[in-house]
């Protein structure tokens, strides 16, 4: 038998079958005959949910999905732990457009004061504005 080109644990289940419900229709079965892809469809449908459902997905996945459906759907669910453990250690981050005077301006400051941006930002924003933000 093969190696398999990944495991889908417990704790990525979730992430991995709402993608494939999501992706279902665009799935790369159509190289396959029209019988086979009324089967995976089929099966993927009938899935049993409760213990061991995670190991029955990957099944599924080994005997339907693509090398390139195996990549994209472990970028999903490494993006996704990415995302938990960012929230878990309170270190979420978010991206933010500004004009490149401004951009010009924090990286200078940041230099100067040997600081990241997120800390050149936090340091001058107007203290009583900080206040009632921790006051919340």
């Amino acid at each position: 038998m093969a190696k398999p080109k990944y495991k889908i644990t417990k704790d990525d289940y979730y992430t991995a079958e709402g993608w494939m419900e999501r992706k279902a229709s665009a799935l790369n079965l159509e190289n396959e005959s029209p019988e086979l892809s009324r089967q995976a469809i089929k099966e993927f449908e009938n899935r049993t949910n409760g213990i061991g459902c995670h190991e029955e997905l990957n099944a599924w996945a080994e005997k339907y999905l693509s090398t390139e459906e195996w990549v994209k759907m472990k970028n999903v669910i490494r993006a996704q732990r990415k995302r938990q453990s960012d929230q878990r250690s309170f270190q979420r981050k978010v991206s933010i457009d500004i004009s490149v005077t401004a951009s010009c301006i924090l990286r200078e400051i940041s230099k100067r004061d040997n600081v990241t941006l997120s800390q050149v930002i936090e340091k001058y924003l107007d203290p009583e504005f900080m206040k009632s933000i921790e006051n919340k």
